[in-house]
C-alpha cells in the first residue's frame, strides 16, 4: 500500500507488502511503479530509497521514497488508492479517464521503428525462460526480460505478478537513466494485458 505524504522539504511515500510482491528488487518496483504513474518523470525527482526504520523490529517490508521539492508530485491527479497487489494494475483505477494523466506517447511511425527478425522474436520466450533462477527453483514466478533488437538479454526482473516484475524492470532502467526504452523489446511469461502494456506505453520500447 503506498500513503502519499507531502512534507517539507521531501516528500514520503510509503508501500507496505500485504502479500503483494514478491521479497526481492523492492527500491527498483518503488521507483517503477512511482515512474510509471506519472508521479516522477526523472530519477533527479528520488533524493533517496530506503527500507523504513522505526521501534518495530526490520521486516523489510516497507520502503520509503523520498522526493526532491522540485518533483511534479500532485496525488490529486491520481484519483485512486495506491495498492501495489499481483492483480492487474487497471483495478484501482477511479475510471478509464485517469489513465491521460500518465503521459502515455504514441508508438513510432513505420519508418522510425526497430527491425526484429521474426527469428528472434520465436527465440525470446525461452531465452527468457533460461534466466529465470527464481523460476527454475519454484515453478512459480513470473519474469520480464529486456532484450537488444539481435535478442540479447540485457536485464530480467521476476515476481509473482506479472505487472510488479515490469515495474521492476522499468525502475531498474529508470533509476540507471536509460528511459526511455526506445530500440529494445521487452518480453514477458504471462499474458500482454493492459498493466503490461500501460508501462511500455509511458517507457516507450
Amino acid at each position: 500500500m503506498l500513503i502519499p505524504r507531502r512534507e517539507t522539504p521531501k516528500t514520503r511515500i510509503r508501500r507496505f507488502r500485504d502479500g503483494a510482491d514478491s521479497p526481492s528488487d523492492d527500491f527498483e518496483l518503488a521507483a517503477g511503479f512511482l515512474f510509471t504513474e506519472g508521479l516522477v518523470t526523472t530519477p533527479r525527482h528520488i533524493a533517496q530509497i530506503s527500507y523504513c526504520s522505526g521501534d518495530e523490529p526490520q521486516e523489510y517490508n516497507l520502503v520509503e521514497v523520498r522526493l526532491r521539492p522540485d518533483a511534479p508530485f500532485d496525488p490529486s491527479d491520481l484519483n485512486r488508492n495506491f495498492y501495489m497487489t499481483s492483480s492487474c494494475g487497471i483495478c484501482g483505477k477511479a475510471s478509464l479517464d485517469a489513465i491521460e494523466t500518465l503521459g502515455c506517447e504514441p508508438f513510432p511511425l513505420e519508418d522510425e521503428a526497430m527491425e526484429v527478425h521474426p527469428r528472434v522474436v520465436w527465440e525470446l520466450p525461452d531465452r527468457l525462460r533460461e534466466a529465470q533462477p527464481v523460476f527454475g527453483r519454484t515453478g512459480g514466478l513470473h519474469a520480464a526480460g529486456l532484450f537488444d533488437p539481435r535478442g540479447t538479454l540485457l536485464a530480467v526482473r521476476e515476481d509473482v505478478g506479472r505487472h510488479n516484475a515490469v515495474d521492476k524492470l522499468v525502475g531498474f532502467e529508470f533509476l540507471e537513466r536509460r528511459t526511455p526504452l526506445a530500440g529494445r523489446i521487452l518480453c514477458v511469461s504471462g499474458r500482454a494485458s493492459f498493466e503490461i502494456l500501460r508501462p511500455m506505453m509511458k517507457s516507450p520500447s
